[in-house]
């Protein structure tokens, strides 16, 4: 099981034990369509270390993506993101990178065609993050090179070894692409691998925290997409996480990494049907189609871009709806759950 986001302290989030912050969540921005990688002028590079998604100088307007982090580590080329590590310095820790979309999103098919990086100890993702930290993972274990990993967090709670399940790919290693979707609404989170459905979790589960009053255990508010690559460390300061992930890394070879295609993205309105864009209004400027990605593997470096469009969007994967409207009153959750939420050192 996964014990922390390694070198990223904004991701993780504890209730009763943290300090109580109030954390207001971003609203929902989602516009249906395909969004490609491999483009620099759709995606904001933030410098600032300090600094978390998402970020004033990244409007939707203009970005369809942000480099959250360590913008060295991360290229964009025809075959679209790819993230490295590079071999660290005896006893140091690999430090990766993390794109993450301009945008929030509640409710949608979520779909990316993902490499990952095949070797033990490095992990590959495709998450939704909200700003009160409710999470829905895909988290691909390098050891495990025919199984990937999903789990789902609640507004922060480290609730690890819970909720977490392990699924076979239909065919094939995770160093090949393939299809990894999030399939979530109202009533349910679809995990799904080239359209296999692996894994069905319904909002009819319930923490047995006392902190959360009853509330069932499933994300209900507006969140990022995001993609990263890290190092789950050394068996002497991160021990746990290191037996989870099959590491520490062999460093066999001088860098590893693993790469992303596109997204596609199709938004689900309050009734979980699927729509072009929710809210409604939900419109961001276009620009010209990008190419698919190529068969190439040259990339460049991203730099920081000034303004751009975003990519006109073309038509997504075929999605799934639910069969249940969203029940009454939901908003009010949705706005009340993120009020409070904590930080937990790493």
């Amino acid at each position: 099981m996964r014990l922390s986001h390694p070198a990223v302290v904004v991701l993780a989030a504890v209730g009763s034990a943290g300090v109580a912050l109030a954390a207001a969540n971003s609203p929902a921005n989602c516009v249906s369509g395909r969004y490609y990688m491999n483009d620099t002028s759709v995606v904001y590079t933030n410098n600032n270390k300090t600094a978390s998604p998402p970020f004033a100088d990244a409007p939707p307007s203009k970005y369809a993506f942000t480099i959250d982090y360590n913008p060295e580590n991360a290229q964009i080329g025809p075959n679209g993101l790819t993230i490295t590590l590079n071999k660290p310095p005896p006893g140091g820790i690999a430090t990766g990178s993390r794109l993450s979309t301009s945008f929030h999103v509640l409710h949608a098919r979520i779909t990316t065609h993902m490499r990952c990086a095949a070797e033990q100890g490095l992990i590959t993702t495709f998450i939704t993050m909200s700003d009160s930290k409710d999470e829905i993972d895909y988290e691909i274990v390098g050891a495990q090179v025919t199984q990937a990993q999903s789990n789902v967090f609640y507004q922060g709670y480290p609730e690890y070894g819970v909720w977490s399940a392990t699924h076979n790919l239909p065919s094939g290693t995770i160093d090949q692409y393939h299809d990894y979707t999030i399939d979530w609404n109202s009533d349910r989170i679809l995990w799904q691998i080239d359209n296999t459905t692996v894994r069905n979790f319904t909002n009819t589960h319930y923490s047995t925290n006392p902190a959360l009053a009853n509330q069932t255990w499933f994300p209900n508010t507006p969140s990022l997409i995001q993609f990263s690559l890290w190092d789950s460390g050394d068996d002497v300061t991160n021990a746990g996480q290191v037996a989870w992930s099959g590491g520490p890394p062999s460093w066999s070879q001088p860098s590893y990494n693993a790469s992303w295609a596109y997204v596609d993205i199709q938004c689900y309105d309050d009734n979980n049907s699927p729509v072009s864009a929710w809210p409604v209004g939900s419109v961001r400027a276009q620009s010209s189609p990008l190419p698919s990605p190529s068969s190439s593997s040259t990339t460049t470096t991203v730099q920081s871009a000034t303004s751009s469009q975003l990519p006109t969007a073309s038509p997504s994967a075929t999605p799934k709806s639910g069969s249940l409207a969203r029940a009454a009153g939901s908003t009010m959750a949705v706005v009340l759950s993120g009020l409070v939420w904590g930080l937990f050192a790493l």
